[in-house]
C-alpha cells in the first residue's frame, strides 16, 4: 500500500496555480535586479575631478543650440556705456551663435528704466522707454552690442584658476576658483586687468549643463569692490523664436 501510494503521488497533476506564483516571484526579483543594477550605471559620476567637470561643461556648451538666462546683482550694478546706463537685472533668449532677447531694467539719469533689446548678429534693437516703440541702434553705438551670456559662461569654463569642488547635493556640484576680469568683457563691456573675481559655477552632473555662476568681486573699472552678480540658466536646446522688430 505504501508503494501504490507514493505512485500515485507522484502522478497528481501539477498545480497551474503553484507554477504561476513562482514564475511571478522570479520575474519581480528579476525586474527588481534591473531597476538597482540601471540606476547604479545611470547615476552621475561624482568622482570627477573639477578639471574634468570644467572640461566635459565646456564640450557640452560648445553644442548648445539655445537657452534662457538671468542676471542679477546682490550687490551693486553693471555700468555699461562708461556708465551711461547702470544694469539692474536682465532676462533673455539666446539661440545660438546670435539671436538675442533681453528684458533688462537699468538706471539712467537716475531713473529706472525698462528696455527691451534684441541683437541679431551684428544689429542691435531697442525699445523706446517712454512709448515702447522699436528703433534700431546705429553699429558700433549699442550698450548691449557685446551682450553675450553664453560666452562669458565659455570663457569661465576654459579660464578658471585653481578650480575646486564644493558642495555636491543630489545630481549638482558647485566647483570654485578664481577667473580673469577680462573674462568677463562680453558681460560688463570694458574690464580692469588689475581684478580677479571669485567665480562658483554649478553644474548639472547629469547631463553636464552649467545652471548658475556666482561673480564675486569688481572686474570693471566703474563697479563697486564687493560688486555680486548671479547668473541663472534653464531650458538648455529649448526651441523658440528670436526675430527682429522692423
Amino acid at each position: 500500500m505504501s508503494e501504490l501510494w507514493l505512485y500515485k503521488g507522484l502522478l497528481r497533476p501539477i498545480d497551474m496555480n503553484d507554477k504561476k506564483i513562482k514564475n511571478l516571484k522570479l520575474l519581480t526579483l528579476l525586474i527588481l535586479i534591473f531597476i538597482f543594477v540601471f540606476s547604479c550605471s545611470s547615476g552621475p559620476n561624482t568622482d570627477l575631478s573639477a578639471q574634468e567637470i570644467l572640461n566635459q561643461a565646456s564640450s557640452k556648451l560648445d553644442k548648445w543650440n539655445s537657452f534662457r538666462f538671468s542676471l542679477e546683482h546682490e550687490k551693486g550694478v553693471t555700468s555699461l556705456s562708461n556708465g551711461l546706463y547702470q544694469l539692474k537685472s536682465v532676462r533673455g533668449e539666446v539661440i545660438l551663435p546670435r539671436r538675442v532677447k533681453l528684458e533688462t531694467n537699468a538706471i539712467t539719469f537716475g531713473q529706472l528704466i525698462k528696455l527691451d533689446v534684441i541683437l541679431i548678429d551684428g544689429r542691435s534693437y531697442w525699445t523706446n522707454p517712454i512709448n515702447q516703440k522699436w528703433s534700431e541702434i546705429p553699429e558700433g553705438q549699442s550698450p548691449f552690442g557685446t551682450f553675450d551670456v553664453g560666452e562669458v559662461i565659455l570663457n569661465i569654463l576654459s579660464s578658471m584658476d585653481s578650480p575646486q569642488k564644493s558642495t555636491i547635493s543630489g545630481n549638482k556640484v558647485e566647483i570654485l576658483g578664481k577667473v580673469e576680469a577680462k573674462v568677463f568683457e562680453p558681460l560688463v563691456g570694458e574690464s580692469d586687468p588689475t581684478k580677479i573675481a571669485d567665480v562658483t559655477l554649478t553644474v548639472d552632473l547629469k547631463n553636464m549643463n552649467v545652471i548658475s555662476a556666482k561673480i564675486v568681486g569688481k572686474v570693471n573699472p566703474l563697479d563697486d569692490e564687493d560688486v555680486i552678480r548671479i547668473i541663472e540658466i534653464w531650458d538648455v536646446d529649448v526651441v523658440f523664436k528670436v526675430e527682429a522688430p522692423l
